[in-house]
């Protein structure tokens, strides 16, 4: 004897025959998608090697300030580098200085498709960040460019890229007033 399909079955795939729709639109070639939960995004990714794309933090990276951080401003306040990967969007990273440049060491290689910068209110006024860089490298001494701009004009910053790097370099400057970052986020996979 057959039985019905519950509610919650059909609703499914439904759903699932949605998102393979979209897909389709989505990628391309011999790509094959995926929503990650974890990053919240709908991924494109070869499938050959099926390597899942991941938001790097905390225990995926170490950071470092290659600014002096105040020690009255900065670090006794709670604002050190290693809240710009933390995952928190509450925490500050803050030498307490005019430059801000931090180096993010992905510890392995990864192939990154997507860094966004949480400035804040920094990001926002134009007596904070007057213009700012990102950074990569496989060594830690030699360093590109990929991405670079002058105010950001926003809280968040969206860099969209395809590149398999180590460390990552923010910087920025102002010539006004300290500034910090909040956040950096990093979507990448870890390359074999």
């Amino acid at each position: 004897m057959l039985k019905k399909p519950s509610h919650f079955w059909v609703a499914a795939i439904v759903v699932s025959t949605i998102i393979s729709l979209s897909v389709f639109r989505f990628c391309s070639g011999t790509d094959v998608a995926f929503y990650n939960f974890r990053i919240g995004e709908l991924i494109c990714g070869d499938n050959k090697f099926f390597r899942p794309y991941n938001l790097l933090q905390k225990s995926d990276v170490g950071v470092t300030s290659h600014i002096a951080e105040s020690p009255e401003y900065s670090l006794k306040k709670g604002f050190s580098a290693k809240n710009l990967v933390d995952g928190d969007p509450t925490t500050l990273a803050y030498p307490g200085s005019l430059i801000l440049e931090y180096v993010i060491d992905l510890i392995n290689q990864y192939d990154i498709t997507k860094i966004a910068i949480l400035w804040g209110g920094y990001g926002t006024s134009k007596e904070h960040i007057e213009d700012w860089e990102v950074s990569v490298s496989n060594n830690g001494k030699d360093w590109n460019t990929i991405a670079q701009g002058d105010f950001p004009g926003e809280d968040l910053t969206t860099i969209k890229t395809s590149i398999k790097t180590r460390f990552l370099k923010l910087i920025a400057r102002s010539k006004k007033n300290w500034i910090g970052a909040y956040e950096v986020k990093i979507i990448g996979r870890l390359t074999y």
